[in-house]
């Protein structure tokens, strides 16, 4: 190659270098306003000090968003922005490959060297939270009547009819976010923070809300629970096609709120209308079809609907005998394995024919079989005698089983997540005592097989857990929690959990296996939601909704993505089978509306 060429690239190489620099210079200098956000009761509106710093579509489109840097809290030092800056030329132009020639998938948000280092990055202040006062109203008894390298996971994939996958592409670039679903009405009997209300499967978008009945936002026994399927247009638009799956749903917060799943065939399952009823699930009959709904849960009259709301009585006496095991069920959650498949979590009582307060409130998982098409309760039987503790039943099982259970105590939340070989994980709280916001003793365990447990260390545990073998996730017994929060696994099997502690800072708990110690740090700007996506960066997403991210193997967190009209609360997350496109379902928190984002994650 001839000399002059090489010393004319490199002089024009130099000379690009200095103009960019000097670009980015200018424009680290453009404003110094500072975000502000406040996090009040996840029921607030996001408040901004410069409008120009909110991440929007179409300033989403020119990269990744460097120009605001989460402070985490004021014992953290400020850090240095981890994503790479862009400069606005005209249309942009995609990253370079960095995996040309290569076998080994690069992590698409990983920084790209650049000639120079963006000065003095923006940061935004931490946050203040007043996480909400969860009210329970309970009933009364009558016995009368829950690495930059793509990960691998060794373990079988699901066989059996597999639907075609639709694709799905939201902007151009890791870190684009696209409303598909603009403030849908809802009732305000929608708010929740422990239910499932979305999930993605094979290209098709899922969601169940309570919407208004035939009078509106009436508190009754009227409103609709309604399940929507969302699709992706040719165009980039969004089309919703929408089914009522129960027009006798009950008014009441946080409690009645549907939960929805897709399996691996691609058939949809919705739980609904549930505060300590017999399971109340359907099952579609057609992969991908929400027109052929067939109900697969126990039978419950009108009038025991009306009794429960109008005069706070049940009478659901037996140990269940819908699909799925349990009864008296609330805060029914789905979840999904490493391979996709799916499990659901509820609070129900061990013990239905006694009084509330000796119900015995369990905490209960359990697993679907797609190829059988049934339900599997996980965990360990209670010794129960019937007629003093339940009325038999010829379809319903003569014990429960349950994964903790206390008499005297509420077992909240179980979260799932799952371990790089698909082992389950999952955490839980217990309550002293029945109705009330406060929950204690966050609790942890693990199954390489879903029937022999052990703690985080790998002792062996027995189930049930009773509220004497919790908390151990390193906070005092004496520490209270609201349930906002989630799990989520990295790539190594290390468990992240939110935990929301009464008086304190939102934080993510997670297990060090080195010193066999539980550490600590606050969530970025009080967020409720965090999860990993396929090269093991860690998002969060917190009310607003902003979005974060950090990349894997750094400790900095980045803003992506702020929605410039803010008002959306209790962001719940569904992550696609390849963990490159996340959906984001919100509550607005005004309660009168619900927006689902989609974010793409590489």
């Amino acid at each position: 190659m001839n000399n002059s060429y090489l010393i004319t690239a490199r002089a024009r190489r130099r000379a690009i270098a200095t103009l960019l620099a000097a670009a980015i210079i200018v424009a680290s200098c453009g404003s110094d306003a500072d975000e502000a956000s406040t996090d009040t009761a996840e029921a607030t509106t996001e408040s901004s000090g410069d409008a120009s710093l909110l991440k929007t579509p179409s300033s989403v489109l020119d990269g990744i968003n460097t120009t605001t840097k989460v402070q985490i809290s004021s014992q953290l030092p400020e850090v240095e922005a981890a994503l790479p800056a862009t400069i606005d030329a005209g249309t942009p132009s995609p990253p370079p490959n960095l995996n040309a020639g290569s076998d080994t998938p690069v992590n698409p948000l990983a920084p790209v060297p650049t000639p120079t280092q963006v000065a003095n990055p923006v940061t935004t202040p931490e946050s203040t939270d007043q996480t909400p006062q969860i009210p329970e109203r309970e009933p009364i008894p009558d016995i009368a009547d829950v690495e930059p390298q793509r990960p691998t996971v060794d373990t079988q994939a699901p066989t059996g009819n597999m639907p075609d996958t639709r694709t799905i592409t939201i902007g151009e670039r890791a870190g684009d976010v696209v409303k598909i679903l603009d403030r849908q009405q809802v009732s305000t009997s929608q708010l929740m923070v422990q239910q499932t209300p979305v999930d993605t499967q094979h290209g098709y978008v899922y969601t169940a809300n309570i919407e208004h009945g035939a009078n509106g936002d009436e508190n009754s026994t009227n409103l609709h629970t309604v399940v929507r399927q969302g699709v992706q247009n040719d165009d980039g638009s969004w089309s919703w096609n929408q089914t009522l799956v129960e027009d006798r749903t009950v008014h009441n917060q946080w409690h009645t709120a549907p939960s929805v799943v897709a399996d691996t065939e691609g058939y949809v399952h919705v739980a609904y209308n549930m505060h300590n009823y017999p399971w109340q699930y359907k099952r579609s009959q057609t992969p991908h079809s929400i027109d052929d709904f067939e109900f697969r849960g126990q039978a419950i009259t009108k009038a025991e609907i009306d009794r429960s709301k109008f005069e706070n009585k049940t009478s659901f006496q037996t140990n269940g005998h819908a699909e799925i095991p349990g009864n008296q069920i609330t805060y029914p959650a789905f979840f999904k394995d490493r391979n996709r498949n799916i499990y659901a979590t509820y609070r129900f009582a061990a013990k239905p024919r006694r009084s509330f307060e000796q119900r015995t409130m369990s905490g209960g998982i359990a697993s679907y079989d797609t190829q059988l098409k049934s339900w599997r309760a996980i965990g360990g039987q209670l010794q129960v005698t019937e007629g003093t503790d339940y009325t038999a039943h010829a379809d319903a099982p003569s014990a429960p089983t349950s994964l903790a259970s206390d008499t005297g105590w509420t077992v909240y939340h179980p979260r799932l997540m799952f371990g790089p070989g698909n082992e389950l994980h999952v955490n839980w709280f217990f309550r002293n005592g029945i109705a009330g916001a406060e929950l204690s003793k966050p609790c942890y365990a693990k199954s390489m097989d879903t029937y022999a447990f052990t703690d985080a260390a790998g002792s062996s545990i027995t189930l049930p857990r009773n509220s004497d073998d919790c908390g151990n996730v390193g906070y005092a017994n004496s520490q209270s929690f609201y349930s906002v929060g989630n799990s989520a696994m990295d790539a190594s099997g290390k468990p992240h959990i939110v935990l929301s502690p009464i008086g304190g800072v939102r934080q993510i708990v997670s297990y060090d296996n080195n010193s066999g110690q539980w550490t600590r740090e606050d969530t970025p700007n009080n967020a409720t939601e965090i999860f990993f996506d396929a090269y093991d960066n860690l998002w969060a997403i917190a009310t607003g909704i902003r979005v974060m991210v950090r990349l894997s193997g750094s400790s900095d967190w980045n803003t992506v993505y702020t929605d410039p009209d803010g008002g959306n609360c209790f962001p719940k997350v569904s992550v696609n089978e390849t963990g490159d496109t996340a959906f984001v379902h919100t509550h607005a928190c005004d309660q009168k509306s619900v927006t689902i984002y989609g974010v793409r994650l590489n």
